[in-house]
């Protein structure tokens, strides 16, 4: 009898046997290059024999022949049993962790499973043993048909031969004293083991259902190719721009990039000036890097999708489009899987993504960010404007960079001007020993000062009116400002202010924020852009989202007060060109009517803020308010702010009314209410646990399509009778008209009758009448803290 594992909507039939021999065929290549091979080889011909059992059998048949849905019928608990009774024998301490990890990979294909959970219960053991017996007589059948007790034993001595390599570099590597760090490389790698079984399954799962062919890059053809024109575009820059030391500085910052890639993968800062060209010098770097270490991705991670949105417009222009996956967008609710399933594995030579979906990769329990985890190995991986990693996932980001870098074969590299000091926190980032990739002079300092800072702080704060009264008073006409605040309730309170109170003729008044979709941002910042250069009187008030990253030259900025790592990155926004004869003047503005209650980074970094102010006002030797831009005050600065929040870095939460944290279900081995030989003192992670509660912002975000320009027409096409095929083909450009919602917020919102669901997939569309064209999404007061 033919065992079965899928039948396609052609009624044609894949084999278990052909199923299993190629999801190791899918991963084979990324398996041999961590050392793997013979581990994900066992786990493959195990992952699905489930599938063998008379009831599976019965379901699938019945489920496509009838084309009907039935009740999933458990098939990832078989395999895990069989590797454990195959191997009972093998007893020692690290047989017994290599049989429960390659265990719980085998368990957790179509959902992750604690090791322990969160109650010390041995939640590993009830997957693999469940309340329901299972059909191990036909199980067993088809196993012993297909490879032999003797072979499955060669395998797992094998891969036990293999992660002992890894455990063996773990501790040398450990240099906690709680060995915490030494646990945390353990639990990933085990993600590591079920992301590339993941992959494996749902790649061919997908080749057969499909019809598809899993597209092979070489890498390093495309990274010569790359470098070719990357190279040729800046020989014309260089020959076209006009002699000035800080066009020199910037070729000379280029230079270094590109002198430094040939040192060996490991973790580096690139710590530039605002303004001095690091998006091309780090992909200059990246790319004779990748090319010299022939790795298979460029990972580009930044923390606003503005950023991302002007650097892939930089990026593409040196790649073929279809090397190039931008992924930063959640468009439909998790509870709809389709679009996971035919959404990228990050496959792609090149990733722009936000530090959103790289966080989620590497830490939720999806089994879709699971699956692109192996993708970080052998890459470049650059963290664009690294200070906005939050404060609550420092230990997990530290340790993560650490396992990938030391045990993946990946280059991380730490862009941003103001670089917080990772590594001195309590588990720190573990940088290589020359770690600087441009070398920070006095002389870079000092052509790179292009602004003032005025501290315009009052007792009390401004109204919206005050600071309105204030904007006006500062602006020049033919002059640009840019006043960047902290709540999009606020910037949108102060455009409706600075609307109604301005006596300005010609006056251009723009606002930006997440209120309004990636297209209407882009297009307002490229007006914005052509009335600055035709030196129009141009005022814009915006969220933080524009202060990193976004490539624009005002000649003042008005900042309300914030930690000092923002105060720098707005400031990059004034005179960033150096065009000016005189320094351009940054303001710092406190304000009575923002709430920040819940946003305790703002908090706290006003309070570290405020102390340097102080000191600076303390001096008896004049004006020193531009000392706050200077290398000692930064690092004075994150000394202080990191010390002061040591204990906020593990990221405690609560998970079935138990205090946890999250760094510690993703370390620590746990105590166990019931120890036997299905547990290891080593083991006591909860992955599940933790990645359910891991967010890297406070609430995941589901997108909304808003009716904005060519959004109108997505909407229409999507309601249409256009095939699903079609359709998916249209959600990358739907990203481009997305607004986001909370995720616990959107069905008030339909509630509300501001938003529906499309048939297709269950897509969120804002009705007609709550879109703006100069704010975007707009609603009642009581309804603005639903959008992200």
């Amino acid at each position: 009898m033919n065992i079965l594992a899928h039948i396609n909507s052609n009624q044609e039939m894949q084999s278990l046997q052909e199923h299993s021999e190629h999801t190791f065929t899918a991963i084979k290549e990324y398996a041999a290059a961590r050392g793997l091979t013979n581990c994900m080889k066992l786990t493959a011909f195990l992952h699905d024999c489930g599938k063998a059992s008379k009831e599976f059998q019965k379901y699938i048949t019945k489920a496509a022949m009838e084309n009907i849905f039935l009740p999933k019928v458990n098939h990832s608990s078989a395999g895990a049993q069989i590797l454990l009774e195959v191997c009972r024998s093998y007893s020692d301490m690290s047989e017994c962790l290599v049989k429960l990890m390659l265990a719980n990979a085998i368990v957790s294909h179509h959902g992750l499973c604690d090791f322990i959970n969160v109650h010390g219960d041995n939640a590993l053991r009830s997957r693999c043993y469940p309340e329901k017996a299972l059909d191990m007589e036909h199980i067993t059948a088809f196993m012993n048909d297909f490879i032999s007790t003797e072979e499955l034993e060669n395998l797992f001595r094998a891969a036990h031969k293999e992660l002992s390599v890894y455990l063996a570099n773990f501790m040398k590597q450990k240099t906690a004293q709680d060995a915490k760090d030494y646990y945390f490389y353990i639990g990933a790698l085990q993600r590591l083991l079920m992301s590339l079984l993941i992959h494996g399954d749902r790649e061919d799962t997908r080749n057969f259902m499909e019809h598809t062919q899993t597209i092979v890059y070489t890498e390093d053809t495309i990274w010569q190719a790359a470098t070719d024109k990357l190279e040729s575009h800046l020989a014309e820059i260089t020959a076209n721009s006009s002699f000035n030391p800080i066009n020199e500085l910037r070729a000379s910052i280029s230079d270094q990039c590109k002198a430094f890639s040939s040192h060996s993968p490991g973790i580096y800062r690139l710590s530039c000036p605002t303004g001095s060209g690091k998006t091309l010098a780090s992909l200059r770097y990246a790319l004779h890097h990748a090319k010299k270490y022939h790795t298979k991705h460029i990972i580009y991670v930044a923390p606003f999708k503005t950023i991302l949105e002007q650097n892939a417009e930089v990026m593409k222009q040196f790649f073929n489009e279809d090397l190039v996956l931008e992924h930063h967008s959640n468009i439909i609710p998790s509870q709809y899987t389709d679009y996971d399933y035919y959404s990228s594995s990050w496959n792609k030579p090149v990733i722009l993504t936000t530090a959103v979906r790289l966080f989620d990769v590497m830490f939720k329990d999806r089994t879709t960010d699971v699956r692109r985890f192996h993708q970080l190995a052998d890459s470049v991986l650059i963290i664009d404007e690294a200070q906005k990693i939050p404060v609550h996932t420092i230990s997990m980001f530290n340790e993560m960079m650490n396992f990938l870098a030391y045990n993946c074969n990946t280059t991380v590299v730490l862009c941003t001007a103001t670089q917080p000091l990772l590594e001195t926190t309590t588990y720190p980032i573990k940088l290589a020993s020359e770690s600087e990739i441009v070398k920070q002079t006095k002389e870079m300092q000092e052509q790179f000062k292009r602004v003032h800072i005025e501290d315009a702080c009052r007792r009390g704060g401004y109204s919206m009116n005050d600071l309105s009264d204030f904007i006006f008073q500062k602006l020049q006409p033919g002059c640009s400002m840019l006043v960047i605040v902290n709540t999009k309730a606020e910037a949108l309170n102060l455009y409706r202010a600075c609307e109604q109170h301005h006596e300005i003729d010609r006056l251009y008044l723009y606002h930006l924020s997440t209120s309004m979709c990636p297209e209407h941002r882009h297009l307002t910042l490229e007006d914005l852009k052509v009335h600055m250069e035709q030196k129009d009187t141009v005022l814009c008030i915006a969220t933080n989202l524009i202060e990193a990253g976004v490539d624009i030259d005002c000649d003042v900025v008005i900042r309300s007060l914030c930690g000092l790592d923002s105060i720098l990155q707005a400031a990059g926004r004034c005179n960033r060109n150096g065009k000016n004869s005189e320094l351009g003047t940054v303001y710092l503005i406190n304000s009575n009517e923002e709430h920040i209650e819940k946003l305790k980074d703002v908090r706290k970094g006003q309070n570290e803020t405020n102390i340097l102010l102080s000191q600076l006002h303390a001096s008896k030797e004049g004006n020193r308010m531009d000392e706050l831009l200077t290398l000692p005050f930064i690092r004075q600065y994150y000394d202080s702010y990191l010390f002061n929040r040591r204990q906020d870095t593990e990221y405690s939460t609560k998970i079935e009314n138990r205090k946890v944290s999250l760094f510690e279900l993703l370390s620590r081995a746990r105590n166990i209410n019931d120890s036997d030989n299905l547990s290891h003192p080593c083991l006591g992670h909860a992955l599940k646990s933790a990645g359910m509660a891991f967010e890297m912002i406070d609430s995941q975000s589901i997108g909304v399509l808003v009716p904005y320009g060519d959004g109108e027409k997505l909407i229409e096409q999507l309601n249409s009778s256009i095939s699903n095929a079609e359709k998916y083909a249209l959600l990358d450009k739907a990203q481009r008209f997305m607004v986001n919602v909370y995720e616990n917020k959107y069905k008030e919102l339909m509630e509300e009758d501001m938003i529906y669901q499309l048939e297709f997939n269950g897509m969120l569309v804002l009705k007609d009448g709550f879109y703006k064209e100069d704010t975007g999404l707009e609603v009642r007061k009581e309804l603005e803290d639903m959008f992200v």
